[in-house]
């Protein structure tokens, strides 16, 4: 693994754009891609666990039923429409995209991301939305693993171009994935698990290098789309050594490498992580799954922030990878919005957290829960810091962004200063212990 690393660390130098990418680099999102986009996939076998189209659509709260707001449908339909979809498919899966769902994928724990938009777009507390338990949760490796199973994920494959192994892999999962169940269904893991082993059969005739490569990267795919991220990074970190000896690009499985180490709970988020996202984004900038990228690890970096598992400096390198000024704009944009919801709603949930947990006068006894508390508004502040230097790459992006979109500064701007305000007054509220 160390040579893997190694590989990375010159790489920063050497972005080049897509349109000087070859028709024979078989380690790119293109090469994948390329061929319908999602295809006969469909939107909603990349969307896993809770986050489903009837709740995206329509959410229940306090026993009433709202229909979606206009700016959140006009938002959700434009990131949904940069991904290559229209109508409602395009609103749901940008809605999906912005809002997380569940505690358990780093939401509020209201089903649906439209529920918790309009509560991560307020300032107020929302009484109700969680129990004190969650409130006081703290890092679990287990439920990690599980959460990863309502996160965002890649699409599978469309692109048929490759060697027997991959071609004969591809035709397999065709035939038998479920394309309307999420990929974590026990149906489809089972698809994906026999799809690996085929592959890995067949892989041993493949002479051709290219084909390898293009062979690896699908299996390590795989392997993040069942779990063994252990297996999928280093299947990924093969087909990123042989890309580099045949002087191929390798995007796609940077990106799965990253993805892979983002959802192992006993791995950290490094900056060669970071570097390895960077080389996703930069090498091929108008590749229209972005969005979905930003989305997938959005769900796990913030999930790793809520419970102090990922620093503040490693969340603003990310930051300035989905911003680089050589994506395409509309894309960064897009991924931008993502950005700064998914922080919003982390806002929230701490906010929400700290107000639950103050008001039992028995948690606060303990100092062990004060301290905890101290932890996570130390986090809640460093977060308020970084969104408030967003504001020039909003405004850079601006004309990008739809023009009823919530991002818009105004509303930010009022946002952030309600929350910065607020900040003594939580910090107050966690120093008082009970006597």
């Amino acid at each position: 693994m160390k040579s893997v690393i190694k590989s990375f660390t010159g790489v920063a130098g050497l972005l080049v754009c897509a349109t000087q990418l070859q028709a024979a680099d078989y380690g790119t999102f293109e090469s994948f891609y390329s061929a319908g986009g999602l295809g006969f996939w469909g939107w909603t076998a990349i969307i896993a666990g809770t986050v489903a189209v009837a709740a995206l659509t329509f959410f229940t709260f306090g026993g009433g039923a709202a229909a979606i707001p206009g700016w959140m449908a006009t938002v959700g339909a434009w990131i949904g429409s940069t991904v290559g979809l229209s109508g409602v498919a395009a609103t749901n899966f940008g809605l999906a995209l912005l809002g997380g769902g569940s505690v358990a994928a780093g939401g509020l724990g209201i089903a649906g991301g439209v529920a918790v938009l309009t509560a991560a777009m307020s300032f107020g507390i929302d009484a109700g939305i969680y129990s004190t338990e969650v409130a006081l949760e703290k890092w679990n490796q287990k439920k990690f693993v599980e959460a990863n199973r309502e996160m965002l994920t890649l699409p599978l494959p469309r692109n048929e171009k490759g060697g027997n192994a991959y071609r004969t892999a591809l035709e397999f999962l065709q035939e038998n994935i479920k394309p309307n169940l999420s990929l974590s269904t026990p149906e489809n893991q089972d698809v994906l698990r026999r799809t690996s082993e085929l592959l890995q059969k067949k892989m041993l005739e493949e002479e051709d290098l290219d084909y390898v490569l293009k062979d690896k990267t699908l299996l390590a795919m795989l392997n993040l789309q069942m779990n063994r991220y252990g297996t999928a990074t280093d299947v990924a970190a093969q087909a990123i050594s042989l890309a580099d000896n045949i002087r191929e690009e390798r995007t796609l499985p940077s990106y799965i490498w990253a993805l892979s180490i983002l959802a192992d709970p006993d791995r950290e988020c490094t900056s060669d992580v970071i570097e390895a996202l960077r080389v996703a984004y930069c090498h091929e900038p108008d590749n229209i799954l972005i969005p979905i990228m930003t989305g997938s690890c959005m769900d796990r970096l913030m999930y790793r922030y809520h419970y102090g598992r990922l620093s503040i400096d490693q969340l603003s390198l990310f930051y300035r990878v989905i911003t680089d000024s050589r994506l395409d704009e509309e894309l960064s944009a897009a991924s931008l919005e993502i950005f700064v919801t998914r922080c919003l709603i982390e806002l929230k949930r701490t906010k929400q957290d700290i107000f639950i947990v103050t008001r039992d006068s028995d948690m606060m006894a303990d100092p062990e829960v004060v301290q905890e508390l101290k932890r996570r508004f130390d986090r809640h502040k460093s977060l308020i810091t970084l969104l408030l230097m967003v504001f020039p790459e909003i405004e850079r992006l601006a004309d990008e962004f739809p023009k009823d979109s919530r991002i818009e500064s105004a509303h930010l701007t009022e946002l952030l200063n309600s929350y910065y305000q607020d900040l003594e007054m939580l910090e107050k509220q966690i120093r008082h212990v009970p006597r």
